[in-house]
């Protein structure tokens, strides 16, 4: 499929849901051509004797046993946090509610 940056980056803006104005669609056109020559380069390399990897180096995930221990005690963990409040942890308001 031969088609402009501008028309892949409007399609793929569909197919995600995403509004863009004009403006915008013009601006990021420039980025997915940039994006598109870069791979375009990758697709030119030979990669015929290269062996497949999922991982550059060889570790294991390594996971502690799951048996039951003393948590930390509520004055202790208080006592490091940058807001408590009322023997809770404060956290900034994250949600907006009309209520």
């Amino acid at each position: 499929m031969d088609e402009s940056p501008l028309e892949t980056l409007r399609r793929t803006a569909a197919l995600a849901r995403l509004r863009l104005d004009d403006a915008e669609a013009q601006g990021l056109s420039r980025d997915v051509a940039a994006i598109l020559a870069h791979f375009q380069a990758l697709a030119a390399l030979d990669v015929a004797g290269v062996v497949p990897t999922l991982g550059g180096t060889p570790l294991e995930d390594v996971k502690r046993a799951d048996e039951p221990r003393p948590c930390m005690r509520r004055d202790a963990l208080l006592a490091n946090a940058p807001d408590p409040r009322d023997a809770f942890l404060g956290v900034p308001k994250t949600l907006e509610t009309d209520a």
